[in-house]
């Protein structure tokens, strides 16, 4: 049977944006299928990775990975021949041809040297924020972000708060609960910086499950049910209504496409 779904799981011990920008290019070729595209970012230990990978087994997943270090990438290697998962190696391939024309070693240094400009500390300024600020785990000093996110969960507030940061914006994601009230300090916030996202119940619960599947969980839990879902949205879509802030449906769009809309509304 052709499946109609696929989850590719990206692993970078950097951002992951290169990889995430072919996958993005690539999947959109494909409309009838499904994508469930889950980063897994700053990868750089051994523990960290192996974590990951146990966690993927599913008949429908691949790996692409752009793991600088060649110990990791070869335990990639190793878990992708020995469980039978598919991956996709972005970066020894071209590190390859590059020593065989040139005659020299790759460095395996994590990600690429930048220069150390005003622009490279903005961006780190701003990826520092992101981390702070994700998923709500602190919500003092909101005022200082650029960006606030707010959406249920699956709704992509993390990697669209890490990709915007790359971006040199200083983003804070906020998740949202029917039963957990949201930081007081939202409503003090001029609504312009509040973006709220959303999606469609079907789709949602389609990821839902194949997270849970993806944990070696029920995929029929209450957390991706049709009444939890649905009761999630319309608790989103009347906060929304009350800030007065630009909503955003992310069902089906790239990262990249939800980061323009934004930064449209923006300029």
């Amino acid at each position: 049977m052709i499946p109609n779904d696929m989850t590719i799981h990206i692993i970078s011990d950097s951002i992951g944006q290169t990889a995430l920008t072919v996958v993005n290019s690539a999947t959109v070729q494909y409309p009838q299928i499904k994508f469930n595209i889950i980063v897994h970012n700053f990868v750089d230990n051994q523990e960290e990775l192996l974590n990951i990978l146990q966690k993927i087994r599913g008949e429908n997943e691949v790996i692409i990975h752009t793991l600088a270090q060649n110990n990791l990438n070869q335990i990639v290697e190793n878990y992708c021949k020995n469980n039978d998962i598919t991956h996709l190696d972005f970066l020894h391939p071209l590190l390859s041809v590059i020593e065989e024309k040139t005659g020299q070693q790759a460095s395996e240094v994590v990600g690429a040297k930048p220069v150390m400009d005003e622009n490279y500390f903005e961006r780190n300024s701003a990826m520092e924020f992101a981390v702070s600020y994700d998923d709500g785990q602190q919500t003092e000093g909101l005022a200082h972000a650029d960006i606030i996110l707010l959406g249920i969960s699956r709704t992509s507030k993390t990697p669209l708060s890490i990709y915007l940061a790359y971006l040199n914006y200083k983003v804070a994601n906020i998740p949202l609960y029917p039963e957990v009230q949201v930081p007081e300090e939202i409503f003090d916030i001029d609504p312009n910086k509040i973006i709220g996202l959303t999606t469609n119940l079907d789709a949602l619960i389609k990821i839902r499950q194949e997270r849970m599947k993806s944990y070696g969980m029920d995929p029929d839990s209450s957390y991706s049910s049709w009444t939890r879902i649905r009761a999630e949205l319309e608790y989103a879509e009347k906060l929304y209504d009350q800030l007065g802030c630009l909503v955003i449906d992310v069902t089906h769009r790239s990262i990249e496409e939800t980061a323009s809309l934004i930064l449209s509304h923006f300029k």
